[in-house]
């Protein structure tokens, strides 16, 4: 973890201008680390230690982006600067839930802080009592991928941290959420992404059925999309480019049999 916000004594005076990019500092290293877990749990090497720390760095970086939002929503009168603590993240998200006002989150984004309350439970039971076998790091994929969608929006700098982050990658952490709470996190990130790309074509992920493909890749499962026209009904269709070495795709609309572009 990056150790770069200094221990606060009870009398110091917190400086919001300074102390929230100390946050990212700390929310970006934590979310580098949970990818770099999720990435390598995908090898099965030691899934136990790589489901740990995924779950634990992502807890961290969502409690460091939360507690730099209510020092952005209010600067003076968030109980950051009056009591001189940061908050964890069921306290910050009912704080932020007073303070903020309708404006500050889209109905998407409020979605996702229900998810972030989540985070709590598995990181208590890891942290105080014992890694169970098969940890269930859902929850923790979920608020990854969600936070990595929000955070350029209420940082703009932020994009700037993400740029290089592959598809791989976060294909990767998708890969993690156990398939009962797939469509709970397709439906979110289809309005995450809808969100970000307000009033930009975008199109249909057959393979997910989420309006999300953009570039010839899909934002919501992240697989690189090929392109065909269906023999039957004509419709132009997407789908991963790896379905071509198995035949010829599937057409979502009428299930019929696709023509892949060459």
């Amino acid at each position: 973890m990056n150790p770069s916000i200094p221990v606060k004594s009870p009398t110091a005076k917190i400086d919001p201008a300074s102390t929230i990019p100390l946050l990212w500092d700390n929310c970006r290293d934590s979310i580098q680390h949970a990818q770099d877990h999720f990435v390598d749990l995908s090898s099965n090497r030691q899934p136990d230690h790589d489901r740990k720390w995924a779950l634990l760095s992502v807890h961290h970086a969502a409690e460091a982006f939360l507690n730099l939002l209510l020092l952005k929503l209010d600067p003076k009168g968030c109980s950051i600067v009056k009591n001189k603590w940061f908050p964890g993240c069921a306290k910050a998200i009912k704080e932020l839930e007073v303070l903020a006002p309708s404006s500050a989150f889209t109905g998407a984004e409020r979605r996702l802080l229900l998810i972030f309350k989540q985070l709590n439970r598995s990181r208590n039971h890891v942290m105080h009592r014992f890694v169970p076998d098969d940890l269930d790091v859902s929850v923790s994929a979920i608020s990854l991928l969600g936070l990595l969608r929000i955070a350029p929006r209420h940082l703009p700098d932020a994009g700037n941290d993400f740029a290089d982050l592959s598809a791989d990658a976060q294909s990767m952490v998708f890969q993690a959420i156990r398939h009962t709470r797939v469509e709970e996190y397709c439906t979110l990130a289809e309005a995450l992404l809808h969100d970000e790309y307000h009033g930009q074509d975008l199109d249909y992920c057959g393979q997910r059925e989420t309006v999300s493909i953009l570039l010839g890749g899909c934002e919501v499962c992240f697989e690189e999309m090929a392109t065909g026209d269906c023999r039957f009904c004509g419709m132009e269709v997407h789908y991963p480019a790896w379905q071509t070495q198995w035949g010829d795709p599937e057409c979502p609309h009428c299930r019929g049999t696709l023509n892949p572009e060459v």
